[in-house]
């Protein structure tokens, strides 16, 4: 009885095999360019997309509230901030995660 629950995480070797196939389009939907992504890499790459999102929300509340710091913005706008940080920041960690999560059924 050594784990009773299921292996977390898929096997390395099986993991080192996936792949994620992007392809990049420009506003005539024709292709601009492709990559391969192995699935750690993927998730890392949406992780820092989330993240740049954050960061050009906090740019922009910084713009409405004058150039303040945040401690100083309205607490309507601090408010929102914090709540738009916390459900992004929290997306971000599930993304990073899948490569862990991802197991087989028996």
């Amino acid at each position: 009885m050594e784990n009773d629950h299921p292996k977390k995480g898929i096997e390395s070797s099986i993991k080192d095999k996936l792949s994620i196939h992007v392809e990049y389009k420009n506003k005539m939907l024709e292709t601009t360019g492709i990559r391969e992504f192995s699935l750690e890499e993927y998730t890392s790459y949406i992780k820092a997309g989330i993240l740049r999102i954050l960061m050009d929300v906090e740019d922009l509340i910084y713009e409405y509230e004058g150039e303040k710091r945040p401690d100083e913005w309205s607490p309507i706008s601090f408010r929102a901030f914090q709540k738009i940080r916390h459900k992004l920041l929290d997306r971000a960690g599930e993304i990073q995660r899948i490569p862990d999560a991802i197991h087989f059924k028996e």
